[in-house]
C-alpha cells in the first residue's frame, strides 16, 4: 500500500488510488514480479520512473513505478493513457508495452495466476510448475480465464502474450 504522502505526489486517478492506499499489490507475486519494500522511504515504488532512472527525458515523467519484472524492467502506470499498467524494457530505451487495463486488472491478474500454479502444485506436486508439467489445454484455460478480465492483454507484443509464450516453451521442460 502507498502513503497518502506519497499518492499526494503523483496525478493518478482516484480509483487508481484508492486502490493503492486501501488495497495495494503484493510486495511479490508469480510470475517473478516485485512491488515495493517494506521500507517504502527507500522503494521506488509510486515515484515517477524519472526520479528512478534520472537519465530519462521529461516523456517519461508520465510513468509511476509499480514494481519490475525478475529482469529489472520496470512495471508501472501510465498517468497519460487512464491509468493502464504497462511494462517497460529497459534494455530497449524503456519501449513501452500494455500489460493491463487498470490497477484492478493486474490484481485480477495476479490472482489467476496465483491461482494456477497452486492448482498445479497441488494436482502434481512441488515442482510441477518449474518443470512446466501443464498441459496446452491448462494453458488454453488460464488465458481464457485472465481474458475475461482483460482480453487486450494477450494482444501481440504485451507482457502477458509474452508471458505465455515462455510457459508454452517450457511446457515438459
Amino acid at each position: 500500500m502507498l502513503s497518502q504522502e506519497r499518492l499526494q505526489k503523483i496525478n493518478l486517478k482516484a480509483s487508481t488510488a484508492e486502490f493503492l492506499a486501501v488495497a495495494g499489490l503484493p510486495q511479490s507475486a508469480a510470475p517473478f514480479l516485485s512491488f515495493g519494500e517494506l521500507n517504502e522511504a527507500s522503494s521506488p515504488f509510486g515515484l515517477k520512473l524519472t526520479a528512478v532512472f534520472d537519465h530519462l527525458g521529461q516523456e517519461y515523467e508520465r510513468f509511476i513505478v509499480l514494481g519490475f519484472d525478475g529482469s529489472g524492467n520496470p512495471i508501472a502506470i501510465d498517468t497519460a493513457n487512464d491509468d493502464q499498467v504497462v511494462w517497460l524494457d529497459h534494455e530497449e530505451n524503456f519501449r513501452h508495452a500494455y500489460m493491463n487495463s487498470s490497477i484492478g486488472a493486474l490484481a485480477s491478474f495476479l490472482l489467476g495466476y496465483r491461482d494456477f500454479v497452486q492448482d498445479l502444485l497441488k494436482a502434481k506436486g512441488e515442482d510441477a510448475f518449474l518443470n512446466g508439467e501443464y498441459g496446452d489445454h491448462e494453458l488454453a484455460e488460464l488465458r481464457q480465464k485472465l481474458a475475461l478480465v482483460d482480453s487486450r492483454a494477450f494482444d501481440s507484443g504485451t507482457f502477458w502474450s509474452q508471458e505465455l509464450g515462455i510457459m508454452k516453451s517450457d511446457q515438459g521442460s
